[in-house]
Parts: structure tokens; C-alpha cells; sequence
């Protein structure tokens, strides 16, 4: 229990326990989708079960631009709802969620026009940095002078580059980030198994309610049973679809990215570059003691599973470079290309089951089965509450309890909601702080010391008094007292319910709130006696 590894021995156990146990929800597909809704429904107490073909992120999510972004490009577009959306995930991921994968990296906009271009991106960029809202982790747009930039980076072309915009995103080890997220979620009781296809859907005439999967190590198949199953298929969303003889409310377009890599003497620069092309935009990202450049965004007709670059790419990609850059960058400099492809979706007209967001499409064309396709890699948090939401309508439940997991502040608290909460902390100096979810299948230990005294604070549907504390002890957790420790029970409980109306709807937080109060109030009573 609370084992996050994902090994040999962990896959034999979990491929035993989907053919044995009932699931709320059944996830395909291993990328940053697939386990991201994995983590969303675990987090929210679900009994959840993924399987993936191949290897987590083996397809689309191991070759991205390795970006944690905004997308600058959509600002032209005026989606600023979706730049918005976009920018307050990457604020959380660097701040919260994932300071330890996702790190800032800064980038320089080449200015070749010194008043007209300079006042058109420096507006688009303070627009980039407001739409980020007052939480602020990242440093904001700055203005550079020619002779700034020349220090900066000096293979950019000094004779038209008249000076430039510095702003910051984040990039993240794409494939390593995926990874992560998948243990987080087998750590909060996911059964997880790879090497595994689904076959078919079962169905009780047109509801479906679970799905045959064949291990590929053995070639044995395994009846799974789930209230609802979740396709994160990406590119291959459109041929499962049809194996399954579903007909779904979009189609999707595949879409061919394709980067370069260049030794780390190939461009002389101490930050990243971007600059617009006719099409989109080209990213020069340094990555590690590499320069990663890219990308593509052409029109894929051939198989999914083995997307290759051609010359043409290639060389796409170096002359839209050397618009900048000296020296020019040279074809034999090239030392790896990877391509990826983007599912683009295109809703069909006739669908009344289809919910498009932009960038992302969730669908329920039958009942016990969502799928969800297209978007950002920056987005997954939100696609999989999407997903999760509607697949909610098939499971016994009151209702999604929040969105907001896997969370931690900067003072180091990680809270998962679930069905019951449960806070310990041990006596003396070594104990820690534990925080119990999802009817006792997560924890996550805070790292504070305890000092003399015992206090325990517990909520569950069997327990209900779970209120002990020794008023003869100076309890401190960390550098709180006891009443400052409540008070950030308090906020997290109220950034996880803000609206009481909702509150009333999950019984085991209405709980936890409860409990709290009554501590509250004990803490006070006490403090009148001692006045």
C-alpha cells in the first residue's frame, strides 16, 4: 500500500487484480493524458485500473517541445481564455505541483525593427504576463538593448537584430514528467499495468461496462469490470473507436512535429530563442548540453506508431534558424531528430455528445464510455477533470469532489481529496505529519517535527470523534502551533470547497469541516479558561 514503484513485481500483482476487482473507472492509454485522468479519478477516491499497449509516453507525450507554456501563438488567435487556462497551470507546476521536473527557462524575441516591433511584442508579452493572473512565480517580460543581447547571445545576427524581448515559460523532461505522474497516481492505489491491450469493450446491452485485455508478455486475456471506461488514444483514438464499433462525435487529424538536435557549441547564447515564422513559431531551447530546435506542423497520412522526419523537415527547420542565427547552422552539425504527432480534432457536426474546449474534445457517444483527445501537454490537469466529469454520470456516486489534487504549497503540504481524511501526527521529534485520502488508499507524509504532546485529527465514516489532544503539552507542528496548524487545515480545506453549497454535497469533507470546528472550538475554550 502507498508504493509508488512501477517494476516486474508490481505488474504481475496489478494484472492479477484487474481480473478480479471491480473498478469505477477503466483508463487506456498510458500518455500525460491517460495518467493524469488516472491521478484525477484516484484523487477523488475511485477505484481505478490503467492499462497501456506499449510504455508510458511512447507515443506524442515523449516528443514534444519539452515546453511548459502559454502558447504566445494564440494571443494573435485572441484565444485568451486558453492562454489564461494554460498559464495557471504552468504557474502551479513550477510553483507546486512539480518544482522538482518543471524548471523556468528563459527566452529571447529577437527584435529586428526598434519602435513599430518592439512596442507590438513588448504589448503582446505584458498581456502574456497579466493573463497569468497575481500569483506570480515566474519573473515577468524585460526589454534588452542591442548590446544586452549581443552579451546574451552572440550568434544571433548582430547586423539586423536590433535589440529583444526576454520573457519566461518552463520546460519540463516530458517523458520523465508522465512517468512521475503514472507512479503518483499507482501511490494513491491506481492498478496500473503497461504491455496490455484492450481488445473489446464488454457491454450490458448498449452501456458499456468494462473491456477484454490480453497481457502481451503472455497472451492471456483478462475480463476487466468497470462502471465506466476513459480512452485517452490520442493519434489512435479514430482506429480504436472503430474497433470498438463506436461511432464518436469527432475525428481526428494527425499532425507531424519534428525537432532537431544540436551540440551545445552550435549556438553560442545562455537563453533560449524564439521566432516567428510564417506559419507558427520556432523554438531554440537549450536542453541540458543541447540545443533542441523545433518544430514542425505538417500534415501526417502514414502510421501512427513509427512517425519518421524527412530532409525536408530538416531543412525547414535550419533555414528558419539561420534567419538569426551566425554562423549558419549546417545539416552535418544535426546529431538527433525525433517527430511526434499532434491529434487534431475536428468535431463532427451532427454530434450532440461531443464537448469541445479549443484545444480539447471529451465525448460520451455511449453510455460507460468517454474518451478524450487533442490538447496541450501543459493542459493535462484540466483535460483529465473534463473527462473524469463526464464520466462521473456513470458512477454511483454524489458527485466529483474537486479538481484540485496533487497539490502541495510552499510550505510542503500535498493534499489529495477523497472520500475520508485522516491527520495524524506522532509524539516527539521524529515523528511526522500524515494526511490520509481515498477511504485509507492514499497518504502523504509532511516532512514537520512534532514536538512533546500527541495530537490526532481523524474523519472517517466509522470514526466519529477522532478528536485527541493533550492540553498539558506545548504541541508545535513544524513552526505552528496547534491553532496556527488548524488554521492551515482551514485554508486548504477551503481552497478544496470554497462554495458551502458544494460542501454539503461530499459528505466526508462536510465531515472534515465539522471536526475542524469542533476543534476550533475546544482551542478557543481552552484559550478563554487560560485568559
Amino acid at each position: 500500500m502507498f508504493d509508488s514503484a512501477l517494476n516486474p513485481k508490481q505488474r504481475a500483482s496489478d494484472l492479477a487484480r484487474l481480473g478480479k476487482e471491480d473498478f469505477d473507472v477503466l483508463v487506456i492509454g498510458g500518455g500525460i493524458n491517460g495518467v493524469g485522468v488516472a491521478l484525477d479519478a484516484v484523487s477523488r477516491g475511485l477505484r481505478v485500473a490503467l492499462v497501456e499497449t506499449n510504455d508510458f509516453a511512447s507515443g506524442t507525450s515523449s516528443r514534444s517541445s519539452k515546453l511548459i507554456h502559454g502558447g504566445l501563438r494564440y494571443l494573435e488567435q485572441y484565444d485568451f481564455k486558453l492562454v489564461r487556462e494554460a498559464l495557471h497551470e504552468r504557474e502551479l507546476m513550477v510553483a507546486s505541483i512539480a518544482p522538482h521536473l518543471v524548471k523556468p527557462v528563459s527566452f529571447l524575441y529577437p527584435l529586428q525593427e526598434k519602435v513599430k516591433e518592439r512596442t507590438y511584442v513588448g504589448a503582446g508579452l505584458a498581456l502574456y504576463d497579466a493573463l497569468r493572473g497575481f500569483k506570480r512565480t515566474l519573473p515577468g517580460h524585460k526589454h534588452l538593448s542591442q548590446k544586452t543581447v549581443a552579451e546574451i547571445a552572440p550568434s544571433l545576427r548582430n547586423d539586423i537584430i536590433t535589440g529583444a524581448v526576454r520573457y519566461f515559460d518552463a520546460q519540463v523532461d516530458d517523458a520523465r514528467h508522465t512517468m512521475m505522474i503514472a507512479r503518483t497516481a499507482k501511490r494513491h492505489g491506481a492498478v496500473i499495468v503497461t504491455r496490455a491491450k484492450v481488445e473489446s469493450l464488454t457491454k450490458k446491452g448498449k452501456r458499456v461496462t468494462g473491456a477484454v485485455v490480453r497481457d502481451l508478455n503472455s497472451k492471456k486475456k483478462v475480463n476487466v469490470k468497470s462502471s465506466t471506461v476513459i480512452m485517452c488514444a490520442g493519434v489512435w483514438s479514430d482506429q480504436l473507436h472503430q474497433e470498438f464499433g463506436i461511432t464518436p462525435g469527432y475525428e481526428v487529424k494527425m499532425s507531424k512535429g519534428v525537432h532537431i538536435t544540436l551540440p551545445g557549441d552550435a549556438i553560442k547564447a545562455s537563453e533560449g530563442i524564439i521566432i516567428k515564422t510564417a506559419v507558427s513559431v520556432l523554438f531554440i531551447i537549450p536542453w541540458k548540453d543541447q540545443w533542441m530546435i523545433g518544430t514542425t506542423d505538417t500534415e501526417y497520412l502514414g502510421e501512427a506508431s513509427e512517425p519518421l522526419a524527412d530532409r525536408s523537415d530538416v531543412q525547414y527547420i535550419i533555414d528558419q534558424a539561420n534567419r538569426v542565427i551566425q554562423p549558419r547552422i549546417k545539416i552535418d552539425q544535426v546529431i538527433g531528430v525525433f517527430a511526434g504527432l499532434r491529434p487534431l480534432v475536428a468535431n463532427k457536426k451532427e454530434s450532440d455528445t461531443t464537448k469541445l474546449s479549443r484545444e480539447h474534445t471529451v465525448d460520451r457517444p455511449v453510455p460507460g464510455f468517454v474518451s478524450l483527445a487533442g490538447g496541450k501537454y501543459t493542459t493535462y490537469r484540466v483535460m483529465a477533470k473534463d473527462a473524469v466529469d463526464m464520466a462521473t454520470d456513470d458512477i454511483n456516486l454524489n458527485g466529483p469532489s474537486t479538481n484540485n489534487y496533487t497539490t502541495t504549497d510552499t510550505t510542503g503540504w500535498t493534499y489529495v481529496p477523497g472520500s475520508t481524511v485522516k491527520i495524524s501526527t506522532g509524539a516527539g521529534g521524529g515523528g511526522g505529519s500524515s494526511w490520509y485520502v481515498g477511504n485509507g488508499t492514499s497518504t502523504i507524509t509532511v516532512p514537520n517535527t512534532l514536538g512533546a504532546g500527541t495530537f490526532t485529527y481523524s474523519v472517517a465514516p466509522s470514526y466519529s470523534n477522532g478528536i485527541e489532544v493533550d492540553k498539558n503539552a506545548d504541541i508545535k507542528i513544524g513552526d505552528q502551533s496547534l491553532k496556527e496548524f488548524m488554521q492551515t487545515v482551514s485554508d486548504r480545506l477551503a481552497i478544496l470547497t470554497p462554495d458551502p453549497v458544494k460542501l454539503e454535497k461530499f459528505a466526508a469533507l462536510k465531515a472534515a469541516y465539522d471536526h475542524y470546528k469542533m476543534l476550533e472550538a475546544l482551542i478557543n475554550e481552552d484559550d478563554d479558561k487560560t485568559q
